[in-house]
């Protein structure tokens, strides 16, 4: 659609990653460059959808975007937070356990946790027995202009309809205190 003399506006739709892997090949360098510079000139607010004008916009990635590094990713995580009563914790063993763990002093420590070591205690407990199947953090989810989600990886820009989930990873390391000794 012309919006002025030498200014238009299109809408451009993206194939999901996940629909049509059979026919249209992903694996090239050049739909990753130019499915970049699309997103880096997105316009995704409902006024542009609508073929308004919109004066400022936030683009949905911008070059040099720092939630694209490793370091924003791992400060965003959520904290622990286990649930003995998950539905997916099945074992009342491992609810007890994680229960224990939560309200009591851990016998033959000497020093007691605090709360939220506690709580990553609780989840190391409850990733190791009873796993998840949890989102890849490197998709964000997104809403299109007519509220269908989608999931998209910001760093290489793979779009999924359905969000990738993979198994917990089992245990961990009790270290929110790093350097501290």
């Amino acid at each position: 659609m012309m919006i002025g003399d030498s200014t238009a506006r299109v809408r451009i739709y993206l194939l999901p990653d996940d629909v049509g892997r059979r026919v249209i090949p992903r694996d090239s360098r050049e739909i990753s460059k130019f499915r970049r510079e699309v997103l880096y000139a997105l316009d995704t607010s409902k006024a542009g959808w609508q073929g308004l004008k919109v004066e400022d916009y936030e683009p949905l990635v911008a070059p040099g975007d720092a939630h694209l590094s490793l370091f924003y990713l791992f400060n965003t995580l959520d904290s622990p937070n286990p649930n003995p009563k998950a539905e997916w914790v099945k074992d009342r063993n491992t609810t007890d356990l994680m229960n224990r763990v939560l309200k009591r002093p851990i016998i033959g420590m000497k020093n007691p946790l605090y709360g939220y070591q506690k709580k990553t205690v609780a989840m190391m407990i409850q990733r190791e027995l009873a796993p998840e199947n949890t989102q890849d953090t490197r998709f964000r989810c997104f809403a299109g202009p007519l509220g269908q989600k989608y999931y998209l990886d910001l760093e290489t820009t793979e779009m999924l309809i359905e969000p990738r989930k993979y198994e917990d990873v089992r245990g961990g390391i009790l270290a929110e205190d790093t350097g501290t000794g």
